[in-house]
């Protein structure tokens, strides 16, 4: 009875998709929807779906037409990618809504068991650094995720430890990239210039194009130049640097628990003072500190791109 009750409160079709049949497990939620388990007719095998129903969409600023665009540019772009460390999309449903002018759509996909990487270091009232070489295999996994998409022209643009998905809960275990939500394919010679992300992990390049958010010691000048070159790929490169410097001390480089405001986590960000002389970095190697350095440079013709890394 319990089971019939969670499709029909949540109005989802578990017979939607001719091969995948929806069961009534949650596995997680996300920015537009839920994610639940998914069982293969014929073979057994299990997968996810993402149902994304766009009347409970979070953002009510989007119009529909924007959020639709938003999931078929996800879509799409998964699709298209086949790699090890890239959660593999499988097929896609779009159904009718709550009416003729609304879509339902049914995202099948991978089913990654082992959580993601916040909840992996989160394993006390605190997020707890891993060993540097169980930090090395993450990010190192991360960096062939990067390559194959940015040899695509395609930048994520809200990587962060809730994004990357391990196959198992413990060590040495396999990453995926996962939630290509606000993902974007460029043109030749392409900029970027939309205030996306997630401020902890977003590169200061990206955060220049807002001019409310504006650090103070900015003059106008400047402000309108970082307006007129916007971003690119290595916007990428710099959150994988937060989450390296996450991994390895257990703390971020630039957010300060409840207290941080945007503006002063791009005063942090733009400040180049990346505090390697804390008690958390005493045991870590030259080498590592370097590279998360290489990573978190305000200038980006000096950042590392994902084949340097």
């Amino acid at each position: 009875m319990y089971k019939r009750q969670v499709f029909k409160d949540l109005k989802i079709n578990k017979y939607v998709h001719d091969e995948w049949v929806i069961q009534p497990i949650f596995v997680g939620a996300g920015t537009y929807g839920h994610v639940m388990i998914t069982k293969a007719k014929n073979s057994g095998r299990v997968g996810a779906v993402k149902i994304i129903k766009n009347m409970s969409a979070k953002d009510r600023s989007l119009t529909q037409d924007q959020r639709n665009n938003h999931t078929m540019r996800e879509t799409k772009l998964l699709l298209e990618l086949d790699h090890p460390n890239i959660i593999k999309m499988y097929s896609t449903v779009i159904s009718n809504g709550i009416s003729p002018n609304y879509k339902d759509y049914y995202i099948f996909q991978q089913l990654v068991f082992g959580g993601d990487l916040f909840s992996y270091l989160a394993k006390s009232d605190s997020l707890m650094p891993v060993e540097e070489e169980e930090c090395l295999l993450i990010v190192y996994q991360i960096l062939l995720a990067l390559k194959y998409l940015h040899a695509r022209n395609i930048v994520h643009r809200d990587l962060k430890l809730d994004n990357i998905l391990l196959r198992t809960p413990e060590p040495c275990t396999k990453i995926i990239l996962a939630d290509f939500g606000i993902a974007k394919r460029l043109t030749f010679a392409d900029r970027l210039h939309t205030v996306i992300g997630t401020p902890e992990y977003c590169a200061p390049e990206v955060g220049f194009q807002n001019k409310q958010v504006f650090c103070k010691s900015l003059t106008k000048t400047v402000a309108k130049q970082h307006e007129k070159e916007g971003y690119d790929f290595k916007c990428d490169m710099w959150s994988l640097g937060v989450i390296a410097y996450i991994a390895l001390t257990g703390v971020s480089p630039f957010f300060q628990g409840a207290e941080s405001t945007t503006e002063n986590i791009f005063d942090k960000m733009l400040s180049g003072n990346l505090n390697f002389g804390a008690i958390q970095w005493a045991n870590i190697t030259s080498a590592a500190k370097h590279f998360v350095h290489s990573l978190l440079t305000v200038d980006t013709k000096k950042r590392l791109g994902a084949e340097q890394a």
